[in-house]
This record gives structure tokens, sequence and C-alpha cells, in this order.
């Protein structure tokens, strides 16, 4: 029987050849036109959850469609809600289908040109049937199925081939690629599908071995020049597979590995614009609790008013900006003094010295508050606005901390926090008072004025003293 099939098959040869030929070809207009449509949908699907994408509705060249093309084959059957690991595996997956619909598609040419192989080109013409529709059922989101139905398919070809054609063609190396199969193609967590698939493996090396005891030759008889050809492009192709998966997983850890950095180095300017250096680090060193103690520290509260006239004349957008300017003034401010920003909240802005940095400089916050009355008193002239600041400082003892996980948030507590808070709520416009404590630490190097009798141990910050020359006079 195996006798008068192959007879048959040898003198239908070139009917059979064409009419798998011709087969491959429609099937493989039909894969494109699936994909193409999948691709679509995908597209089409990803621009109505983000209509503003800028890339929605512009006409793409040929050249860059043609540059897109191997990412979009790569990319089959990824959505937006795709994890990392099923990335992985579905490129995976996409990669050797690619590989095998290649394999096949060169020896259905082969079959076609040379005679004697139609066989084979039966063999790869199903194959390639079979690799597209795992690939549509991939494209499609059947991504459970496809894998499997991906595994019988690469399994049972390298299996089939092995016995028909023997040994002699380099079939037998692509066992390597077999193997890469349960490590790239699942996830961590899908343990028993990754035995399942290395058994499965198993099984068809095992068929395979028993099979080629009973044929050791391969069923069919190949010329020697026919078996060196043979030998060649399957090397060539196995290199080939194993270049082209070893190349992409090195690329993509690269981009992966500097996209982490990227993003590591945006989280960290991030931190240290919102925190303090030290506090900065503990954050980042993932410390439990983020806390400490000052005996002694100034606390400056600032409260900017005018802002609230504005909110029926001005739009959301307009007024931010014009609240950000003054705000950005005061950060210049602080970093010129040397002075820490603790937190803001409205209008509300909080600043102090000697919590983090060690010993604090009063006189470093009491300039600080000086210059931002004055930043505020020219703001007001420049937008003609009627804008006003009162602060109030205090020193003494302090605790501060961050508080909260998903957003952190840093604060400062005490009787000193309290006193500081009560000396801005006394303030009038555009003044600094503060209280007796500082007081007693800024009076040899700045005037000060008392406050009225209605409020006692409070003074209000006028300017900074003069130093006397030589002669005894004023510079």
């Amino acid at each position: 029987m195996l006798i008068e099939m192959k007879l048959w098959l040898t003198e239908n040869e070139p009917l059979i050849s064409a009419i798998v030929g011709v087969i491959t070809l429609l099937a493989a207009a039909w894969g494109v036109l699936s994909l193409h449509y999948f691709d679509q949908s995908a597209s089409t699907s990803k621009n109505d959850q983000n209509p503003a994408d800028e890339t929605a509705g512009e006409p793409a060249s040929s050249s860059i469609r043609f540059r897109q093309a191997p990412r979009k084959l790569i990319n089959l059957g990824i959505s937006h809600r795709s994890q990392v690991e099923q990335m992985v595996a579905s490129r995976t997956l996409n990669a050797i289908i690619f590989a095998l619909l290649s394999l096949s598609l060169v020896w259905v040419v082969a079959g076609l040109v040379k005679s004697g192989l139609v066989v084979l080109t039966i063999l790869n013409g199903i194959t390639f049937l079979c690799g597209l529709l795992v690939l549509v059922l991939h494209a499609s989101h059947h991504f459970t199925l496809a894998r499997w139905m991906m595994i019988l398919l690469a399994g049972g070809y390298w299996c089939v081939v092995q016995l028909t054609v023997g040994g002699m063609w380099g079939i037998e190396y692509f066992l390597i690629v077999l193997c890469l199969i349960p490590v790239l193609m699942f996830e961590r967590h899908e343990v028993r599908q990754r035995t399942l698939c290395m058994l499965m493996l198993l099984m068809f090396l095992i068929v395979q071995l028993l099979l080629g005891r009973v044929y050791e030759g391969g069923l069919l008889i190949m010329g020697e020049s026919t078996l060196k050809i043979g030998y060649v492009v399957n090397a060539l192709v196995l290199c080939l597979i194993v270049f082209g998966l070893i190349s992409y997983y090195s690329n993509y850890s690269m981009r992966s590995f500097y996209a982490m950095k990227n993003e590591r180095e945006r989280a960290d300017t991030l931190i240290n614009s919102v925190f303090p250096r030290e506090v900065a680090e503990q954050i980042r060193e993932r410390a439990p609790t983020v806390a400490s103690y000052s005996d002694e520290a100034v606390v400056i509260f600032i409260s900017l008013e005018g802002f609230d006239a504005l909110y029926s004349r001005m739009t959301a957008s307009q007024l931010v900006e014009l609240m950000s300017k003054i705000f950005i003034r005061f950060d210049e401010l602080l970093e010129q003094h040397g002075v820490e920003k603790i937190n803001l909240l409205g209008t509300h802005y909080v600043a102090a010295s000697g919590i983090f940095s060690g010993k604090p400089s009063h006189a470093a916050v009491a300039r600080f508050a000086l210059d931002a009355t004055a930043a505020v008193a020219e703001f007001s002239k420049e937008t003609h606005e009627r804008f006003t600041l009162r602060a109030g400082v205090s020193a003494g003892e302090v605790v501060s901390g961050v508080i909260g996980e998903a957003r952190p948030c840093l604060d400062i507590w005490g009787e000193t926090v309290e006193l500081a808070a009560a000396m801005q709520g006394a303030a009038l416009g555009n003044t600094v008072v503060v209280s007796a404590q500082a007081y007693s630490r800024l009076r040899d190097d700045f005037e000060f004025a008392e406050m009225s009798a209605s409020v006692d141990n409070a003074y209000i910050l006028l300017r900074e003293k003069r130093p006397a020359t030589a002669a005894g006079g004023t510079l």
C-alpha cells in the first residue's frame, strides 16, 4: 500500500505540487487579509478608548507602514491590558509561528521547483495552513487555544519530518527551539501548563525515536546532493531562528532596562522636588517610618490673600498659572536662603530651617520672610491685583515625618508649629509676625515693632539691621 502511494505521488507530482502551491498562496492571502482585519479592529478599539491619540486618523506613508510591519506582526494578540509576562509569551508564540511558517513556505516553494519532494510539499503546505490558523486565532485573542495548537503543530511537524526524511537533514537540531517553548511561552504562575508542555514535547521525542528505529533512513529516499542542500538550509534557518530570538530578547531586555532606569530617574527627580534630600533618601531606601525630632528649629507659616476675588472672573487654568508664578518665586527664595520647604496647601505655604539640615538659621528664615513679602508686593504691582501676605515665625522644638503610603506627605508638629500658625493668624496684610522665642534669637540682627496690646509676646519683623562702619555710622 505504501509503495503504491509512493508511485501515485511520483506520477502525479507536478499536479499535486501545483495544487498545494496554489492552496498555500491563497491561504497566505487569506491570512494577510485576516490579520489586517484584526489589526484594524484593534486600532479602532484603541482609538475609541483614547480619542486624543495623536496617531489616530493620520495617514501613514508606505515607508512608515513597512517599518512598522515587523513590530505589528510580533505584537499580534497583544492588547493594552496585557501584562508584561503575557506580552513575552505572546511575542514568543508569534516568533515561533513565523519561523514555522517561513520554514514550511520555503519547502513548499522548493517542492514546486524541484521534483521528488511532493511528500514534503504536501506536509509543509498542511503545516502552513495550520500555522496561519494558529496565527489568526492568536490575533483574535484566543491565546490559550492558539498556544496549545502551536505546541501540537510544532511538535508534530518536527516528529513527522524526522520520520519522513530521516536524521540526515539537520531536523533533529530543531529540538533546541522546541525546548525554548515551555521556558518562554508560559508565565511564572503557569507551572502546571509548563509541566504539561514539557511532557508533550517529551512524548513527541519518544515517538520520533521509536519510529526512527522502524524507519531508520526515513520514508523518503533522497539523493546525496538533496540531503546536503537540505542540511545547509535547515542549519541556516535554525541559526536565523536562534539568532532572532536571542537578538529580540536581548534588545527587549535592554529597552526594558533603560525604560526602568529612566522611570527611576524621573521618580527620584519627583521625590527630590517634593521632599528634602534627607527625607528623599529614606523614602528611596523604603524606611518603615520616616520621622525626626529637632530640639531647635525655625518654622514659618505664610498665607496669601487676594485670590478669592479672582475665582469668579478667571478660568481655572489662568488662576492656577497665576498662583504657580508666586509659589515658584517662593521656591527660588527658599533655595537662595537655604530654607526647607515643608508643604503647600491651597494658599498656605510652610517652610522651616533646622529640621533636616542640622543647625537652624534663624536669620535665613527672617530674610526669606522679608523677601517673600517684597515679592508679593512686586507681583501685585505687575498684575494690578491686590495680593497680600501674612506670615508667622516661631522657634523651638519640632517633630517631623512623612505620613501616608499611596500619597506620602511631609508634615511637622509641636507647640512651635502651632505658635507659628497663631502668629500668622495675628498678622495683618503684608506683615511678618514672630513669637517671643524667635524674637530673642533675631533681635540683634533685625529691627522689630511691637504688636498691639491685644497680642502678647508677638513682634512685627521690619527689616534687617545694617552693619555699622568703623566710625560708628551705617553703610
